[in-house]
């Protein structure tokens, strides 16, 4: 909720879809390295298991900002005019994003099982360390898109301030209380 809103209302560097690609890499690219590091044993500010958990966070995080923003770049391939330039109904228009989005959701489930496929098979014979720092195509894929796609033709409209403050307030109240509980070693919940 919170990012779609920062992708749909925030532009950073002067782009409202490509930086936030970027960042997802960026996040992912590390996090991968953060899991590469812990399993090479070369990083050695935290403990492996905090490095883990850290690594597998970063990955996650980069990956939900990609998938937003992806999510958001399919609704803008429907055309909402036919080529006369008249309105299109909104029925057909909403049968098409629907496509889209499953469609979309198909070629991620079958790139989630492909590279966990793959990267398990890896593990059976290579250092765990090596399959986590080539686990970097994934990020690079993502930065190639970004230089190959044209300019951004996207409305940008107000920020929701319920929608993004809220979801901000949420994101913070849960950070804490998972915090607490993972330091204090109690589960919130059985």
């Amino acid at each position: 909720m919170v990012f779609g809103e920062l992708v749909d209302t925030v532009p950073m560097l002067g782009s409202q879809r490509k930086s936030y690609i970027l960042i997802g890499a960026l996040l992912m690219a590390t996090g991968l390295l953060t899991l590469a590091g812990a399993a090479g044993h070369w990083l050695t500010f935290a403990r492996p298991d905090q490095l883990y958990v850290l690594g597998a966070m970063l990955v996650a995080i980069g990956t939900v900002f990609q998938d937003v923003v992806a999510d958001a770049i399919s609704t803008e391939v429907v055309p909402r005019t036919d080529t006369a330039g008249n309105e299109r109904p909104d029925d057909s228009v909403r049968v098409e994003l629907g496509m889209v989005q499953v469609l979309s959701r198909l070629a991620v489930s079958a790139g989630v099982l492909a590279v966990a496929g793959l990267s398990g098979w890896l593990a059976s014979f290579m250092p765990r360390q090596d399959v986590f720092v080539i686990g970097l195509i994934i990020p690079a894929i993502s930065v190639a898109g970004v230089l190959l796609r044209g300019t951004e033709t996207m409305e940008r409209r107000p920020i929701d301030w319920r929608i993004l403050g809220g979801g901000i307030v949420f994101g913070v109240v849960v950070v804490v209380l998972g915090t607490a509980a993972f330091r204090s070693g109690r589960r919130l919940s059985s």
